[in-house]
């Protein structure tokens, strides 16, 4: 507390007025621990009623660990598995499995949580696995997006696909490569906060197929 005092003339009276004066100190601490290792993809496909799980991995610079959690719902996770990174700085691109345990019960949703030794967290996009069997398609499109476009595709084939981004006007503003494999891929156009609010194209081609979809860009 800091007790100030003020001094006013009233006529020929001087007057003194002490004011009590509270300073609130405010300590701010910040909890938020990066993760540097970036998770490149991630992706999943049904062998033997059993999830089988992929994923890849940046250079590792510091060591790391991947728990493995898994939903019947999309919403609610459970975790099911570790598997402990590689602390490989050498390798631009490290890989990753690891296959559920319990038989495959219907639709379920998996994600992978990166886990720093400092105990940063970084977790993974969501994918959906489905007893269906689809030759190739386009699911869980965030839509509508802001500065990226999250989406999974899916196939039966390792294959190379081309991702485009296109406006009302027939202009390509986004486009891009990816090498996807057999199962569930989850895939993202980045830096699209530059773009114009508005309805997008997106649209991805494997050979002879091409797959429309619209987008909203927020």
């Amino acid at each position: 507390m800091i007790v100030a005092t003020t001094t006013s003339n009233l006529g020929d009276v001087n007057c003194q007025f002490t004011e009590a004066v509270n300073i609130i100190t405010l300590n701010v601490i910040d909890c938020y621990i990066p993760v540097y290792i970036e998770m490149l993809s991630f992706n999943g496909k049904l062998i033997t009623n059993h999830s089988n799980l992929f994923w890849t991995t940046s250079k590792e610079d510091e060591p790391v660990h991947f728990d493995i959690e898994k939903s019947t719902d999309g919403i609610n996770f459970i975790k099911i598995g570790t598997v402990d990174g590689y602390t490989n700085s050498i390798s631009e691109v490290n890989h990753y499995s690891f296959i559920d345990p319990a038989e495959f019960p219907g639709k379920t949703w998996y994600r992978i949580v990166m886990i720093s030794s400092a105990g940063g967290k970084k977790y993974s996009r969501i994918i959906q696995l489905t007893g269906e069997q689809i030759y190739f398609g386009l699911s869980n499109i965030v839509n509508p997006f802001r500065n990226e476009l999250p989406f999974e595709v899916i196939t039966t084939n390792n294959a190379k696909i081309d991702v485009s981004l296109i406006d009302l006007f027939g202009k390509i503003v986004k486009t891009k490569s990816y090498a996807v494999y057999s199962g569930v891929n989850s895939l993202s156009i980045a830096n699209t906060q530059g773009l114009v609010p508005g309805i997008y194209i997106l649209q991805v081609k494997n050979k002879g197929i091409i797959i429309n979809n619209k987008v909203l860009k927020r």
